[in-house]
């Protein structure tokens, strides 16, 4: 399953801030984030669409030539 959430901000900082705060409890999803600009009366409006596939993945372990 695929779950979409819109953020929409005028001011990109605070954008950023609320889809990083959002994100932080889907470490272990596959998460797509495209962000857009668009000018309404002159004044720029951000917005964030991030998209979640709602199944976990499993952890990886990497190797290194440290830990070979």
């Amino acid at each position: 399953m695929t779950s979409i959430k819109i953020f929409k901000n005028h001011d990109s900082q605070n954008l950023e801030n609320d889809v990083n705060k959002f994100l932080q409890g889907y470490e272990n999803y596959l998460t797509s984030v495209s962000l857009m600009t668009f000018i309404k009366d002159s004044s720029p409006i951000f917005l964030a669409v991030v998209t979640i596939l709602e199944e976990k993945i499993p952890p990886v372990n990497v190797e290194t030539a440290d830990t070979k």
